[in-house]
């Protein structure tokens, strides 16, 4: 359980700072936490990921990332979309899968102009 809540936390690190799929270079802080089994490549994939399902995905809509030279892989899963505080606003779950562990985690992320995403409070 302490494993499932820190790799919760260091999602939702991770789609805080993360605007653009250009950001996934800033993330190397992230580097020393449970996600540490992530390479590069597994980053760069899962925030792509993310950003193009968040962006473009209807609710509902599962999309899925996958690294040949790991073995890693992860979905993100549309649940809703909504507004709050007149911002648009979408529910989503992540799994990911290492060798070494197995996650999945659920966010609400509303799009803030010129921020990107950003966690709902």
């Amino acid at each position: 359980m302490k494993t499932s809540l820190l790799k919760t936390t260091a999602m939702i690190t991770a789609l805080l700072v993360v605007s653009s799929a250009t950001s996934a270079a800033n993330l190397g802080f992230l580097r020393n936490t449970l996600i540490r089994d992530l390479s590069d490549t597994d980053w760069q994939q899962l925030v792509e990921t993310t950003i193009d399902a968040l962006e473009n995905a209807p609710d509902g809509a599962k999309r899925e990332w996958r690294n040949a030279e790991t073995g890693h892989y992860g979905s993100v899963r549309l649940i809703r979309t909504f507004e709050s505080y007149d911002l648009p606003c979408r529910k989503i779950a992540l799994t990911n899968h290492t060798a070494a562990q197995t996650g999945t985690s659920a966010f609400t992320l509303c799009k803030v102009e010129g921020k990107g995403w950003r966690l709902l409070e």
